[in-house]
């Protein structure tokens, strides 16, 4: 409501570059929150009309970084989610923002989530150490939370396969990362709580700590589904289930990739409900 009542107040006052930046953010944390991604597509599209107007660039290019993310998740253009990841790699963008701190923050965000969402670790884990060099431009945004919680699910998928010294280097980071979680699960826990359970969980199964894992798994799908975060919740049954797929209990695990595919489908991620 802030944002919109700042997209008004910048029309009234004719001041373009608040316009813009309001119109950048009611974009991104409306992704964020797990809104429907055809509703996404749709706001993308209106977006970039509303900078075409302004000739505000910086909305330009993350309407365009919506734009093509949320269509790979649609499964409009490409056969698979890992070939669309792909082709997000190779777009034209970079060159557009390579001078657009935050907007290069944005891209790495959205190719880790791809990549990720793929089970293509590796270039998950890249994008994420690449786009670290612009995490200071999103401070402070809800960008920068959701950039937390990817890097620290990447490393803790690649991580048996990381070298020594990756490993401790990594091991750093997803520490440093869950402490941020965990203060800001504090304050608010109705946005953080399920993230900051979720990385915990997944490193509870990287140390070997079936149990407690289990345990993890369930609290951090039920506060995401309580919360409104559907993608978040679809992503935790995921999770637990290639878990519980990894410890021979098949029919446990078909029940939470069920409710993963379905929590997918209500997101709009066609191309992921595709692949599980």
């Amino acid at each position: 409501e802030y944002l919109k009542k700042a997209a008004r107040s910048g029309m009234e006052a004719g001041d373009v570059m608040i316009i813009g930046y309001a119109h950048c953010l009611l974009l991104e944390t409306r992704y964020l929150l797990g809104i429907s991604l055809e509703k996404i597509a749709e706001e993308a599209k209106k977006k970039h009309e509303i900078a075409g107007r302004l000739k505000h660039d910086n909305l330009t290019l993350n309407a365009i970084i919506y734009e093509k993310v949320v269509s790979v998740l649609l499964g409009q253009k490409t056969d698979s989610l890992a070939s669309g990841a792909e082709e997000f790699q190779k777009e034209k963008v970079l060159s557009l923002i390579k001078y657009d701190h935050s907007s290069l923050a944005t891209f790495y965000f959205c190719k880790m989530q791809l990549h990720y969402l793929a089970g293509d670790y590796e270039n998950a884990l890249t994008a994420a150490q690449k786009g670290q060099a612009f995490y200071e431009a999103i401070l402070g945004f809800m960008l920068s939370a959701e950039y937390c919680f990817y890097y620290s699910l990447v490393i803790t998928a690649i991580y048996k396969n990381l070298s020594f010294w990756d490993k401790k280097r990594c091991w750093r980071v997803l520490k440093k990362n869950q402490r941020k979680m965990k203060k800001w699960a504090e304050s608010c826990q109705e946005n953080f709580r399920h993230k900051y359970l979720l990385v915990a969980a997944e490193i509870a199964r990287v140390q070997n700590k079936k149990d407690k894992a289990m345990s993890l798994y369930e609290q951090a799908i039920r506060s995401a589904r309580e919360n409104g975060y559907f993608q978040n919740e679809a992503l935790a049954n995921e999770l637990a289930a290639r878990f519980y797929l990894s410890q021979g209990l098949n029919k446990v695990a078909r029940t939470y990739m069920g409710d993963a595919s379905r929590g997918y489908h209500k997101w709009g991620a066609l191309a992921k409900v595709k692949e599980l």
